[in-house]
């Protein structure tokens, strides 16, 4: 699930909302002294494993390619399948303490109707149908007012 601009094309950028001081809703979690060691198989020298132990807002600079990370492990740096061990220790860390559990609610409508439609009418995983932000229109006022009269006044939906 990506909340911000970008987070759906890269999942451990997301990890920011719960483990930085500037987002995180857990203000007491200080994750710059919470320990983590944790191996990143396959990085090291002629494909070793590298095991350290280091905060977790260290693993997540190193995660995410931070000018100041011991290492550069950010999507333009390895496969997302490498990156992806990473990210699932963090996250496994996050539901350890349980301050904040990633959970996601939302609910939006839209009427498709003689005026307006969507922009697609296959789903996309990351805008659905488009919604209101993608609608396109059929009619400008002036044609959808006569596109109704011809209609005889009364619209039929069924």
């Amino acid at each position: 699930m990506g909340g911000w601009t970008g987070a759906a094309w890269d999942p451990g950028y997301f990890l920011l909302a719960y483990l930085d001081e500037g987002y995180r809703y857990a203000a007491a979690w200080d994750t710059t002294k919470v320990m983590m060691t944790f191996t990143m198989k396959g990085v090291g020298e002629n494909g070793a494993d590298i095991t350290e132990t280091m905060s977790l807002m260290d693993w997540y600079g190193c995660l995410n390619g931070y000018s100041d990370a011991k290492y550069d492990w950010s999507s333009a740096a390895l496969e997302e399948s490498q990156r992806l061990q990473l990210i699932a220790a963090l996250e496994k860390e996050v539901l350890k303490v349980y301050y904040a559990v990633p959970t996601y609610n939302s609910f939006g409508a839209s009427l498709i109707s003689f005026k307006v439609d969507y922009v697609t009418y296959e789903y996309n995983t990351f805008m659905g149908y488009g919604g209101f932000r993608y609608m396109t229109f059929n009619y400008d006022d002036e044609g959808w007012i006569a596109a109704v009269q011809e209609a005889g006044g009364t619209l039929n939906y069924k």
